[in-house]
C-alpha cells in the first residue's frame, strides 16, 4: 500500500490520472474534432472556388467558340459572370451603361448573370436586383411594353 496525505492508496490507484487530466483530454479531443471540421470546411471551400472558376471560364469560353462569335459576345459573357459574382471590374459602371457600351440590352447581361448564379447555386451579388425586385421589374417592363403597343 502507498500512503498519500495519511491515506492508504492501493498500488493500482497510486498512479491514476488526476481528474483534471481527464478534462484536459476531453478538451484536446474537442479541439482536434474542431480542427478536423475546420479543415473539411476549408477543403470544401477550395473545391467550391475551383468549381466556380471552372464554370466562369466555361461560360466565357462557350461565348467565344460559337460560330460567328464576336469580341462583344465574349465581353458580354465576361460581364454576365462578373456581375453575377460581384467582381471589382463591375465597379464604376452600371449594368445598363456596360450593356450599352457593348451594344446589347441591360437584360442580356442581367439574364446571363441570373442564369450563371442560379445555375451554380449562388446568391445574387450586390450588383444584381433581388429576386422580388426582378419580378416587380419584369411586371413593370411588360406593362410598359404592352402600354406602348
Amino acid at each position: 500500500m502507498h500512503r498519500h496525505n495519511g491515506h492508504e492508496i492501493a498500488p493500482e490507484r497510486a498512479y491514476n490520472v488526476h481528474p483534471a487530466d481527464a478534462i484536459d483530454r476531453e478538451i484536446r479531443e474537442e479541439i482536434e474534432d474542431a480542427n478536423e471540421r475546420a479543415q473539411k470546411l476549408v477543403r470544401d471551400a477550395r473545391r467550391d472556388c475551383i468549381r466556380i472558376l471552372n464554370a466562369s471560364i466555361s461560360h466565357i469560353e462557350s461565348a467565344g467558340t460559337r460560330p460567328g462569335a464576336t469580341k462583344a459576345d465574349v465581353m458580354v459573357s465576361l460581364y454576365q459572370v462578373a456581375y453575377g459574382l460581384g467582381l471589382n471590374l463591375c465597379e464604376g459602371m452600371t449594368m445598363t451603361k456596360r450593356a450599352e457600351s457593348w451594344g446589347v440590352e441591360r437584360a442580356t447581361i442581367s439574364k446571363g448573370a441570373v442564369q450563371f448564379t442560379s445555375g451554380n447555386g449562388l446568391k445574387p451579388s450586390y450588383y444584381m436586383k433581388k429576386e422580388e425586385a426582378r419580378g416587380a421589374y419584369a411586371d413593370a417592363r411588360i406593362g410598359s411594353i404592352e402600354g406602348n403597343q
